[in-house]
């Protein structure tokens, strides 16, 4: 059992997350101010410290220094919102006080939870690290670990649901242990539990709402038996994202499905090809599908848009990001399409690089650490039980407030990706609560959907002048309501995606990989492991923008961008440093493997084919320098200088190679 002191002079924050870690079975320890918590840490043994950054009697900074005095061993968490702004104060907190993490306030406590298990499954997974070539991944291993203690989660979390079915009313809490196993199991890789347990937890909402149901007592058992299910499923099988995205595509036509399975070969994608809808069905069963590409014209006997109505029904294509393909799109069609809650409209791409931009745009909803957050903000509990069971259904998570006052209370606390709200609440009405919502900074651009009993023209300008994006009218058509909502909140996630993805090549801009990679310097240095650094840049670049175009330039860049996504492993971290340079840092690998890893990419990058706008074909290289944690340095900015210097070797030597020394070998 984990022991965890949280050092926070907030009593409000300090009691639920207590509340939340005990739930997990951990053991917790309260202190308001640094000399409270520095007393329980000569008294107990603790594994983990989380402190405020700003206690009444020391700085965040001040205390972990103290910590480190008597215990160098213990972890440490740090909540803070200073950080949020300048990445050279996170790395200076990150690299001088060993500091395992750092939480930006405010935080809900499920996340929180979560992130507080994830250090304690990456300490358990150094346990377990296997010698070099059993072939068993870090990541596995982080899967393993959880596996082997979900069944015990799943055994106490089936016992509430007795309890219920005895009458006992206990709702909060056996919703709250369903939801926390829902975030964790995303997190592991484990979505078939994970959506399971949101069943489960709209399943419960339904009966606390709206009383007791025979069909959602079944819904409740057949959730919890489906999350056993899943649970005993090999780790990673049933939902992780694998190595090369795998895209389902529909069209009549078999030219055209070949052209698509040739653009994936060129794009490093998997195409799956269906004409029928048997082969629809037979093939959308695949956990590996990741996306669903239809052509609006499937022929003189079928409509498009019937055939995916009738096809989304089914639980295993709900799942899916949905485009449509179409020669010329009408008007009708983009309308039908929104309706159907598409993400993608496009006209038929013409050559690999558009064809996966697609797929891009589609799959990447699927990569976010959690499924979206939806609050609900009625009074009326018929209503707010069946928007969950839509929701949950549409892999949402909902959320119940009953007043504008404790919504404005606890928005922080929940950070919802998007609000539903009722006109007529007491108090504070929907459209006051719109506008006090859209004053404030973090919020000014949340997805908001007004609901109303009215849908006269007034009623709907006054809810677009109080700053709602949309308004419908009571009770909301399922479909509409979530065609209207996940467009807008993937549009805002695709916006806030920008300032930390290169959109080219979908790698990480600089600030958030110098995030990330301080992080896990972090976690290396507290456990021994090594670290390989690696800058690769590609060769004689500037020839193929002045002889092929800049815009074949960035066909090329776009296509070693997604190689480097799918060649890696999950916990490895890759992002564009600039121009043709990019930075790839292989976690736990040791100098002879982290090159032949880059060996091998190099040889695959090497062997593909670009066209350029005059027509030519051509193959580019690149060139990688590799530094070594803790070898050649244990800050960021060392090891970046040594790779930097080795690359410039490696162009030396006649580029195409990787060099992870200094000394030259022939």
């Amino acid at each position: 059992m984990k022991t965890v002191l949280i050092a926070d002079e907030d009593v409000f924050t300090r009691n639920v997350f207590a509340q939340t870690l005990s739930s997990r079975g951990f053991t917790v320890f309260h202190a308001d101010s640094s000399r409270a918590a520095l007393d329980v840490l000569r008294q107990d043994r603790v594994d983990l410290v989380v402190v405020d950054a700003t206690l009444s009697d020391a700085d965040g900074a001040s205390f972990v220094r103290a910590v480190r005095a008597f215990d160098k061993k213990c972890r440490v968490v740090m909540l803070s919102s200073v950080f949020r702004a300048d990445p050279s104060e996170y790395e200076s907190v990150i690299e001088q006080l060993d500091v395992s993490l750092v939480l930006h306030k405010p935080i809900s406590p499920v996340e929180f939870c979560a992130q507080i298990e994830t250090i304690f499954d990456l300490s358990q997974e150094l346990q377990w690290i296997p010698n070099a070539g059993d072939g068993i991944s870090e990541a596995e291993h982080v899967r393993l670990s959880y596996r082997q203690t979900v069944a015990a989660d799943l055994v106490e979390l089936e016992r509430k649901v007795e309890r219920l079915a005895q009458g006992e009313q206990q709702f909060a809490t056996a919703r709250a242990s369903a939801s926390l196993l829902r975030a964790t199991a995303s997190r592991h890789g484990f979505f078939a539990v994970s959506r399971a347990s949101a069943r489960l937890e709209a399943a419960l909402t339904r009966i606390e709402t709206r009383g007791p149901d025979a069909g959602a007592w079944a819904e409740v058992r057949d959730a919890v038996d489906d999350a056993y299910f899943a649970a005993r499923t090999p780790a990673g099988s049933e939902g992780g994202i694998p190595a090369t995205v795998s895209v389902l595509v529909v069209d009549d036509d078999l030219e055209t499905l070949h052209n698509y399975e040739k653009f994936g070969r060129e794009a490093l994608i998997h195409v799956v090809t269906a004409q029928t809808a048997d082969e629809v069905i037979d093939r959308i069963r695949d956990p590996e599908i990741r996306a669903l590409l239809v052509d609006v014209d499937l022929g003189k006997d079928r409509d498009a848009f019937e055939f995916v109505r009738t096809l989304r029904e089914r639980s295993t294509a709900q799942r899916l990001p949905l485009g449509f393909l179409a020669d010329r799109g009408t008007l009708p069609d983009r309308v039908m399409a929104a309706h159907l809650g598409a993400s993608v409209f496009v006209e038929k791409p013409r050559d690999a690089s558009q064809f996966a931009d697609v797929v891009q745009r589609l799959v990447a909803s699927q990569h976010q650490g959690r499924n979206p957050r939806v609050v609900v903000v009625d009074r009326d509990l018929a209503f707010v039980g069946e928007v969950s069971e839509m929701l949950a259904h549409a892999n949402m998570e909902p959320h119940h407030i009953e007043s504008s006052a404790e919504l404005i209370e606890r928005l922080d606390e929940l950070a919802p990706d998007g609000l539903i709200v009722s006109v007529s609440m007491p108090g504070i009405g929907g459209f006051d609560l719109c506008r006090m919502v859209r004053a404030m900074p973090r919020w000014h651009d949340l997805p908001i959907l007004l609901v109303g009993d009215r849908m006269d023209p007034r009623t709907r300008i006054a809810a677009f002048r109080s700053g709602a994006d949309d308004y419908l009218s009571k009770p909301p058509i399922r479909e509409e309501l979530l065609a209207r909502l996940q467009v807008r909140i993937e549009r805002l996630r695709l916006l806030r995606e920008q300032a930390s993805v290169d959109l080219l090549t979908g790698l990480l801009n600089r600030r958030p990989f110098l995030q990330r990679i301080n992080t896990r310097i972090a976690e290396a240095t507290r456990s021994g492991q090594p670290l390989a650094l690696a800058l690769l840049d590609l060769d004689s670049f500037k020839e193929v923008n002045d002889v092929h175009g800049h815009t074949t330039g960035d066909r090329v860049l776009a296509a070693f961008g997604r190689l480097l996504t799918n060649r890696f492993r999950l916990e490895d971290l890759r992002g564009r440093w600039g121009g043709e340079e990019f930075i790839v840092a292989l976690i736990g690998e040791e100098a002879a493997t982290a090159v032949r890893v880059l060996e091998r990419t190099a040889a695959e990058f090497s062997e593909m084919e670009f066209v350029g706008e005059d027509h030519q074909r051509f193959k580019v290289t690149f060139s990688a320098g590799v530094a070594m944690f803790p070898q050649d340095g244990r800050a960021f900015r060392e090891l970046l200088s040594v790779a930097d210097r080795r690359l410039y070797l490696a162009k030396a030597r006649g580029k195409n190679c990787v060099i992870a020394t200094d000394h030259e070998t022939s």
